[in-house]
């Protein structure tokens, strides 16, 4: 498993931390998220019975990781809820060719929540997603989404003027 590594908000933030840390195994991706702090301050979704499959998680507070194969512009984003859904997306090129990645249609998601904590870890059956060898990269980054409703957005690197979590230049891990 990767160390923990400390996601950075794009700008003004909420009291809160976030880490991230991802690890490649043979036929999977294992991914564990941390949300500390004032979590008052955000939406957080109560964890469901019945997580599922769910389209435009990023529109909420949703914990997220970009990844591909360097120098091949096509990558996958994977958006998990706090609440236990998700979804995997397939890009032909930078924000192009966006669909559902069919290779994927179950996923394990383990949430965790206390009072100032939210604990999440996803596997990822990747056989079929990625190379048995040779490297891949990877960002790690979230939304989260304050009781106003404004969005903070948390990633391993900002290469941008705006927050642009499909931007390969923060796909900074190397796995």
């Amino acid at each position: 498993m990767s160390a923990w590594q400390p996601l950075r908000p794009f700008a003004e933030a909420p009291a809160v931390t976030v880490r991230a840390a991802i690890e490649r195994r043979p036929n999977e991706l294992c991914l564990r998220y941390l949300l500390a702090g004032d979590l008052a301050a955000l939406i957080i979704p109560p964890v469901r019975d019945m997580p599922s499959r769910r389209d435009r998680l990023w529109e909420y507070t949703c914990l997220e990781c970009f990844f591909g194969q360097p120098g091949r512009p096509g990558y996958r984003e994977i958006n998990l809820s706090p609440a236990g859904d998700w979804n995997l997306y397939a890009f032909d090129d930078y924000r192009q060719g966006m669909r559902e990645e069919a290779a994927v249609q179950e996923l394990a998601v383990t949430v965790t929540t206390t009072g100032d904590t939210v604990a999440l870890s996803a596997l990822l059956p990747a056989a079929e997603l990625l190379p048995a060898s040779g490297a891949i990269e990877a960002g790690l980054c979230a939304v989260l989404q304050e009781q106003s409703g404004r969005k903070s957005y948390w990633a391993l690197r900002h290469p941008a003027a705006q927050p642009d979590f499909h931007d390969r230049r923060g796909f900074v891990l190397n796995l």
